[in-house]
């Protein structure tokens, strides 16, 4: 419909300067239909693939019809949309049903190289405050998973300086380099 609109008003600023964002859980990724999709509208779309965490929480409420998890193939997804968007992370939706694998969850996102995590309920019956103790607690042990990440990645100056000068490169190659390498997803070794 926008190209059509597009084709007749050119001068439209919205229809030029627009931007589509969803969110999927990734089953149909690979399909014929939405990878064209995608290559033709790349540099108007964002999508995020949602991965609950890790699998014991992806898999209580993402199921096939057939009664199978649908983790794997969520998170094959989400790693190849992150090479097509190095900046977008995914997204955790928490259930009454999953509330105690949050923790658990956000460190494996963490661990896999997803570094921007949404995180949100599902509006439905059930939620209990027996519920909201468990989420309560879970989000406490959440600030020593924040440190542990940023102390994980951390590289000071002085020991950036001293790499370059070790290996012969100038600093801004190596901060540049650095910076590529802490992007989630990123593999050089794919383009080599």
């Amino acid at each position: 419909y926008c190209e059509e609109k597009f084709l007749e008003h050119p001068d439209c600023d919205w229809l030029i300067n627009h931007c589509y964002s969803f969110s999927s859980n990734g089953t149909l990724f690979f399909s014929p239909e939405v990878q064209e999709y995608m290559n033709k509208y790349n540099s108007i779309t964002s999508m995020s693939i949602t991965v609950d965490g890790c699998k014991e929480l992806h898999d209580k409420c993402r199921l096939y019809s057939d009664g199978r998890g649908s983790y794997d193939d969520a998170i094959r997804a989400a790693y190849s949309n992150l090479k097509r968007y190095a900046n977008n992370g995914t997204k955790i939706t928490l259930s009454p049903d999953n509330v105690q694998y949050t923790y658990e969850g956000i460190v494996n996102m963490l661990e896999l190289g997803f570094n921007f995590i949404s995180i949100n309920g599902c509006y439905e019956p059930g939620w209990t405050l027996e519920n909201a103790q468990v989420l309560y607690d879970q989000m406490k042990n959440f600030d020593k998973a924040i440190e542990m990440y940023k102390k994980s990645i951390e590289v000071d100056d002085k020991k950036l300086a001293e790499i370059a000068d070790k290996i012969h490169v100038g600093l801004p190659t190596l901060t540049d380099i650095v910076n590529e390498l802490n992007k989630p997803g990123r593999d050089p070794r794919e383009e080599m």
